[in-house]
């Protein structure tokens, strides 16, 4: 999945997190919404951090 896709899916998660909260959906329901966001935006950052250092290595530098 690419940077866009993840962050539509972020926002789209996050969007569906907040109306199951404002609609008093049950703890589970909103724990597992908001462990599924957490997973996106941990795919999201790791993903990101993974493509500074492909750039940096391209451009010779071994620092990020």
């Amino acid at each position: 999945m690419n940077q866009t896709e993840l962050k539509w899916k972020i926002e789209h998660t996050r969007e569906i997190l907040d109306t199951a909260i404002e609609k008093k959906y049950s703890f589970i329901e909103v724990l597992k919404l908001s462990m599924r966001l957490d997973r996106l935006i941990e795919e999201y950052v790791t993903e990101d951090y993974q493509n500074r250092v492909l750039v940096k290595q391209r451009a010779g530098t071994g620092k990020i």
